[in-house]
């Protein structure tokens, strides 16, 4: 995975999340994989709910596929409710 330093200061000033705990929904066996991202304008981004180990919350992430399908992050944040809260924990219960 990779970030930009403009993806990553947002994501941290904006979210408090760092780019590491972003990344750790990957590792989340029942993550919830959108590919594409229901919500996104391009059709492009993934978006993905999963568990943070290190934060212990739920987190959505959005990612960008590049052409050798490397993922980009664009940005992240604690899914505390909504769709994305919802939908996880029904997988996980």
């Amino acid at each position: 995975m990779y970030w930009s330093g403009e993806a990553a200061e947002h994501m941290l000033t904006r979210h408090g999340i760092t780019p590491q705990q972003a990344d750790e929904v990957l590792e989340d066996d029942n993550a919830i994989w959108d590919d594409p991202d229901p919500s996104g304008k391009s059709g492009l981004t993934i978006r993905i709910v999963g568990w943070s180990y290190t934060r212990r919350e739920v987190i959505t992430v959005i990612y960008l596929p590049d052409v050798d399908g490397d993922l980009h992050g664009v940005n992240g944040w604690v899914t505390k409710s909504g769709r994305d809260r919802t939908r996880y924990r029904e997988v996980t219960e």
